[in-house]
Parts: structure tokens; sequence; C-alpha cells
């Protein structure tokens, strides 16, 4: 991915330098919109995450309502019980994404408890090599592990952090890209 973007912002920047002004109002345009959704993730995540919830159960009903299709084409009855079951978790996006987002929360909950104990230990091994802010690294562990604790006993406190986390991607994505458009067309 890095690679692309690279190969995007190289590629933007030699249009830049040829003058071609509509491929780089594009990019910055990009960029903008990049900088914007970012925002609103961070500022927004539970609104986008219930969003992503349904796109992911309207998806999933679409699917299996083809696999449904290939069942009565071709009367393989594996396509029949994976388009049922694709329906049926479709459904339960769309009916119930509490549901759904309490489950993501929970495997986020362990993750961060399994993050953080890797972490716990790290720091005690960074203390063995010397190093004076080795409990630094340990405050950080026991943060990671407080949050996944959340996780595990109120899943939906930190189901939102998927879409902070996406939106910090796309801001930084999108300051960078801002960044790099200047930055181009001085040159230019």
């Amino acid at each position: 991915k890095s690679v692309l973007l690279v190969g995007t912002k190289v590629f933007i920047g030699v249009y830049m330098s040829e003058k071609k002004l509509s491929y780089s109002m594009i990019f910055l345009a990009i960029a903008v919109m990049s900088t914007v959704l970012g925002l609103v993730c961070i500022f927004n995540p539970d609104s986008i995450t219930r969003i992503i919830v349904t796109i992911v159960g309207i998806s999933l009903i679409v699917y299996g309502l083809v696999e449904i299709y290939q069942f009565l084409s071709i009367k393989m009855n594996t396509f029949l019980v994976l388009g049922i079951i694709l329906i049926g978790l479709g459904l339960l996006c769309l009916v119930n994404p509490s549901a759904v987002l309490g489950l993501i929360g929970l495997v986020l909950g362990l993750f961060l408890i399994c993050l953080g104990a890797v972490e716990v230990k790290k720091s005690f091994d960074l203390k063995r090599f010397g190093v004076k802010l080795w409990w630094l690294w340990l405050i950080f562990a026991g943060i990671v592990c407080l949050i996944g604790l959340s996780g595990l006993f109120n899943p939906a406190s930190i189901s939102g952090l998927f879409a902070s986390l996406i939106g910090f991607g796309f801001l930084i994505n999108g300051v960078s890209s801002i960044w790099l458009f200047f930055v181009l067309k001085k040159r230019s």
C-alpha cells in the first residue's frame, strides 16, 4: 500500500511539474476529502461503525442471495446452506447492529489485553537491558491492558475504536498529501 501511495504521489508530482493543473487539483481534492473523512471518523466513530456494520450486513445478504441463486442453478446443497447462513448473518447486522458491535468490542478487548501483557513483559526486558525509561513503557502497557479490560466488561465502549483508527489513517494520509501538494507546487 505504501509503495502504491508513494507511486501515486510521484505520479502526481510528475504531472504538477508538467503544469497540468487539473491532475494536481484532483489530487488536492482527494487529499482534502481524506482529511475530512478522517476527522469525521475520529469525532463520530459510533455512527461510522454502525454504517460499516450496515454495509457489511447488506453485502452479506447480497452474497447469500447469489449463493442461493447458484443452488437453484446447480442444485448443490452447499450453496444453499452457505446462502442461508450469509443471509442470517446479514440480517443480524441489520436488525441488531449493537450485538455485532459488542462482538467487535469483545474481540478487540481480548486482543488489547494480550498486546498489553506482551508489552508489560517487554518493559521488564528493557529494564534488564538497562534502559532508563523502561517504566514509561510499563505505564503505556498498563493503559493498553486497562482499555482491553474495558472492552471485555463493556464491549460497546471500544467498538468505535476501529473507526477512530481508520479515521487517523485517513487524516494522516490527507494531511501528508496536502503537504506534498504544496511542496510539489512550490517546486514547479
